[in-house]
């Protein structure tokens, strides 16, 4: 029997998670020399068929008939056929002779339409891709290195929610010996170089990768970081690349035979290229071979990998999807395989409709979208089970091109506990965290509530009076020296406070040109925030509890209303009147009328009473129903109300126990005046009810 592998080269790319796809086998031994040529024809069959397109009417003679409309196409000569990327369409693979390694047996390449929410014309201007990267102005002016030797993480977001931070990148050999992935910045001679400019956004598109590689191979127990070219300091370099102009072209080909005629055609490297153009999102070389050893994606010859400037900083990292090509990812005769390379087993950073007619199907948690290999048994795993497809076939997880690292951390237990269970809007209620590993906290509640993280893993919450019942908070560690992130929650149970009650005290009398004091005493939620103000007088300190009030010289004799607004901690606003006898320019003022109340009736719930001002029962004036709790020595406003007909103010109790009163403030003319005290007794309970089904204050 003579065994003969048939090498094909794929090349896939993406949108956003994926795009091109270029797709053949490397077979394995055929049982015969004729089974041989019949599958090598059969694949050049299929690639003319593919690259001239259907099939063309042709006279005996072989000549086109007229009117047939047909445009004859030399495929000999590199060129692409023009797609439209939303819809997408076949690319031309003659470009690829010479340039990529067996290029004969090059599959059809085939570009997919863009997915909802990318665009080739998506802003690629420095301000927005460092936006996207999440990489901050202050953490860049405060390092110029995103990591070094011993720092914890490079700079920028993760695109990994489980992570606070990028994980740290491995540091192995030289930094340039053996197989590695060399990173690349490329712009065409007349686009000016953005290199430093972006250099903290690729820096960060370098990190992504690396989290990805790390979070997916500690789901099957083992550790896998990329093995960059890094320098002295472990930072994996970027290198600013100048092509010639239309190397970043539609053509990926002419990219690669612009690299390689500048020396980057080692087969000891990946080269994984981020364009500054914008003509596609992703494109990656991929050879479908299924040996263990040996393999034709493991240095057979270099790979290449580019990713254009509007697919930087996306919601999923592009540059691990291209890179897992390069690796080896995902052969066709992997279980849930693709014809182009990709798999149907989604949530998978590989998997999704790449036009080869194959359904995609949920299969995993949509967690799992950032990551490598729904339930690892395509083609990424650290510990495939006997027998099963990874363990006999090529596993991009055993590449030389991945460093085997410790296992990344678990994420950090979190316990969380709150200092009360109960609360009312307005109080400071302490939240404690705790974990057994050194961590950094982030605080965060889903209400409107304030949260003021405090020290050794507290923080304190105030609500407003707007927000009551269960209110959730949640710690989230961060692992000082993994990076690996854990959370916990507590809640407490909120009810409304009572507004503040507010008193002023000043004198009754005062004159123009001379200060006088005046003060707030107050109940509520402190802490308090004052609002003074005096007609046209000046108030010193109109924030202070305590200030004083001065009405210049000139000032008209008047009952001057002194005013008072305070707001407690929860957001709620009492307020309060006085009026002072000012003798101005035209002696004493006229003295207020005397007010005053019949006594208080309760009956049923409610509580009545009556204001006049001499024989004159005052109606539609404001009133307020005060209480003074059981066990407490201290008035607070209950409800404020309007006089009815000959003068009535109704309160309501709600059957319960305390010492009632009414209070009227006064204006300019009549006098503030408080009625009698009525004492209510606790309401009997129902039968057949509990105490716990009477109202309480």
């Amino acid at each position: 029997m003579r065994t003969r592998a048939f090498i094909h080269l794929a090349a896939a790319t993406v949108a956003a998670a994926g795009a091109f796809s270029v797709s053949a086998q490397l077979g394995q031994p055929a049982p015969a020399a004729a089974s041989d040529r019949s599958v090598a024809a059969s694949a050049l069959d299929a690639r003319q068929a593919l690259e001239q397109g259907p099939a063309r009417a042709t006279g005996t003679d072989g000549a086109v008939p007229a009117g047939a409309g047909l445009t004859v196409v030399d495929e000999s000569t590199p060129h692409r056929h023009v797609v439209d990327p939303r819809t997408g369409g076949l690319i031309s693979v003659a470009g690829a002779s010479g340039t990529i390694p067996k290029s004969r047996h090059l599959g059809p390449m085939h570009e997919d339409p863009l997915p909802a929410g990318v665009s080739l014309h998506d802003p690629t201007d420095t301000g927005s891709l460092l936006e996207r990267a999440g990489v901050e102005q202050a953490a860049l002016a405060a390092s110029s290195l995103p990591v070094t030797a011993g720092a914890t993480a490079p700079v920028g977001t993760p695109g990994i929610a489980t992570l606070g931070a990028h994980v740290a990148p491995s540091c192995s050999g030289t930094g340039t010996d053996g197989k590695r992935v060399q990173v690349l910045y490329v712009h065409e001679a007349s686009t000016p170089s953005r290199y430093a400019d972006v250099l903290p956004v690729l820096r960060n598109e370098v990190a992504n990768v690396d989290d990805v590689f790390a979070v997916s191979s500690e789901q099957t127990g083992g550790g896998r970081r990329v093995r960059w070219v890094h320098d002295a300091d472990c930072l994996p370099v970027v290198q600013d690349v100048t092509v010639p102009d239309g190397a970043l072209g539609p053509d990926f080909w002419g990219t690669v035979n612009a690299l390689q005629a500048l020396g980057f055609d080692d087969p000891n490297r990946k080269y994984l290229t981020f364009a500054d153009a914008n003509q596609f999102c992703g494109i990656g070389t991929l050879y479908n071979d299924l040996r263990l050893t040996d393999n034709y994606n493991d240095g057979y010859a270099a790979s290449y990998s580019r990713v254009d400037a509007n697919c930087w900083s996306t919601a999923h990292s592009v540059a691990a999807h291209e890179l897992t090509h390069n690796l080896g990812g995902v052969q066709q005769a992997a279980p849930h395989a693709t014809t182009n390379g990709h798999c149907w087993d989604d949530a998978d950073i590989m998997c999704y409709d790449d036009g080869s007619g194959i359904p995609v199907q949920q299969v995993c948690a949509s967690a799992q979208e950032d990551l490598l290999d729904c339930d690892h048994d395509d083609y990424f795993s650290t510990d495939p089970a006997p027998g099963t497809f990874l363990a006999d076939n090529w596993n991009t997880a055993s590449s030389s091109f991945l460093d085997t690292v410790p296992v990344l951390a678990s994420p950090p237990d979190v316990t969380v506990d709150a200092a009360v269970q109960s609360a009312q809007t307005g109080d400071s209620i302490r939240f404690t965290a705790t974990s057994p590993k050194p961590v950094t906290w982030d605080w965060s509640t889903s209400s409107a509530c304030t949260l003021t993280p405090g020290p050794d893993g507290t923080a304190d919450l105030v609500c407003p009076s707007t927000v009551t019942g269960a209110v959730s908070v949640t710690a989230t560690a961060t692992d000082t020296v993994s990076g690996a992130v854990g959370s916990g929650s507590a809640s407490v149970t909120l009810t409304q406070a009572l507004a503040p009650t507010v008193r002023v005290t000043a004198p009754a009398s005062a004159s123009a040109g001379t200060a006088f004091a005046v003060s707030a005493s107050d109940s509520g939620k402190a802490p308090y925030t004052y609002r003074w103000s005096a007609g046209d007088c000046a108030v010193d300190d109109a924030t202070a509890a305590t200030t004083t009030v001065t009405c210049p010289d000139g000032t008209a004799s008047q009952q001057l209303p002194v005013q008072l607004a305070v707001t407690q901690a929860d957001g709620q606003t009492g307020r309060a009147t006085t009026y002072v006898a000012l003798t101005g320019t035209t002696g004493a003022p006229a003295p207020r009328a005397a007010t005053s109340w019949t006594s208080p009736r309760a009956n049923k719930g409610s509580i009545t009473a009556a204001l006049s001002a001499g024989r004159t029962d005052l109606v539609g004036v404001p009133v307020t129903l005060q209480v003074m709790w059981p066990g407490t020595s201290e008035w607070v406003d209950l409800q404020t109300t309007v006089t009815g007909s000959k003068g009535l103010a109704t309160g309501d109790t709600g059957n319960r126990a305390g010492t009632f009163r009414f209070s009227y403030e006064g204006d300019g003319t009549r006098d503030a005046s408080l009625s009698a005290e009525e004492v209510v007794k606790p309401a009997k309970v129902p039968p057949g009810s509990s105490k716990d089904e009477v109202p309480l204050p």
